[in-house]
C-alpha cells in the first residue's frame, strides 16, 4: 500500500516541483489528496461498511420514534436488518411511500418493514415506527474514518489499493486550479477534472457490477 509520503513524491513529480519553495506545499498536496478520495467514496461508494458500531449500529426503541440519526461519515445506507429478523428492512422513499403507503405516518407502532434516507435530513426513519427495542444493524457506504494527516506519513488511504491510482487525477485538477499565478492553469485544471470524472465513473461501474437488484417498495397492504 502506498504511504502518504509515497503519494506526495509521486504528485510532486507528476507536478515538477520538486525544489524549494514550492508552488504546491505538502499542505496543500494532502488537501487535494483528502479531497479526491471524498469525492470517490461520495460518487462510488468505495467504502463498505458493516462492522464499525458508530456508523452500522442503531437501537431503536418505542421512545426514541421513528427517526435515528446517522453518522456524519455515512454516505448511503445500502442494507439494514433488525436483530431477530430474517428478511431485511426494504429501501423506501418519501414519494414511495406517499404513492403507496399514504398512511405510513399515522400506522401502529409494531416491527419496522421499510427504511428510508429522505424523510429527515441526515436521519433513517424506520417504518412503521418500532413498538419495542430492538436492535438495527446496517451496511453502509462511507467516508474514511479518519483523513490522512502529515503527522502520520506512514499511513495509507483507507480505500483498496486498486483504487489509489485514481487520486491522481483529482489531486492534479486541484492543484491547477490554486488560486496563484504561477500555479493557476486553467486548460490542465480542466483535462485532468474530465479525467477524473471518468476515473470515477469507472469506479462507480466496477462497484455497481457487484451490487444486486435494490428492492422496491410495493403496494402496502397493511399489517398483520
Amino acid at each position: 500500500m502506498p504511504t502518504l509520503t509515497e503519494l506526495l513524491a509521486e504528485y510532486r513529480t507528476d507536478l515538477a516541483d520538486n525544489e524549494t519553495p514550492y508552488l504546491w506545499l505538502d499542505v496543500d498536496l494532502l488537501r487535494y489528496i483528502n479531497k479526491s478520495i471524498d469525492i470517490m467514496c461520495e460518487k462510488a461508494y468505495l467504502i463498505a461498511d458493516s462492522s464499525t458500531a458508530a456508523y452500522c449500529l442503531q437501537n431503536l426503541s418505542l421512545a426514541g420514534g421513528a427517526s435515528y440519526a446517522k453518522d456524519a461519515k455515512v454516505i448511503q445506507v445500502r442494507w439494514i436488518k433488525l436483530d431477530g429478523q430474517t428478511v431485511p428492512l426494504t429501501r423506501a422513499t418519501l414519494n414511495g411511500l406517499e404513492s403507496h403507503f399514504p398512511s405510513w405516518q399515522s400506522a401502529t407502532a409494531t416491527t419496522p418493514r421499510y427504511f428510508a434516507e429522505d424523510i429527515e435530513k441526515g436521519k433513517i426513519t424506520y417504518i412503521p415506527a418500532p413498538d419495542t427495542a430492538y436492535v438495527s444493524r446496517l451496511l453502509v457506504y462511507r467516508y474514511p474514518i479518519t483523513p490522512l494527516v502529515l503527522a502520520s506519513p506512514s499511513e495509507s488511504p483507507e480505500i483498496e489499493e486498486r483504487y489509489h491510482k485514481y487520486i491522481k487525477n483529482g489531486v492534479l485538477w486541484q492543484a491547477f486550479s490554486k488560486d496563484d499565478p504561477e500555479a493557476y492553469d486553467s486548460r490542465r485544471a480542466a483535462s485532468y477534472k474530465s479525467q477524473f470524472d471518468v476515473d470515477v465513473a469507472r469506479q462507480a461501474l466496477e462497484i455497481q457490477k457487484t451490487w444486486y437488484a435494490s428492492g422496491t417498495i410495493g403496494v402496502h397492504r397493511g399489517f398483520t
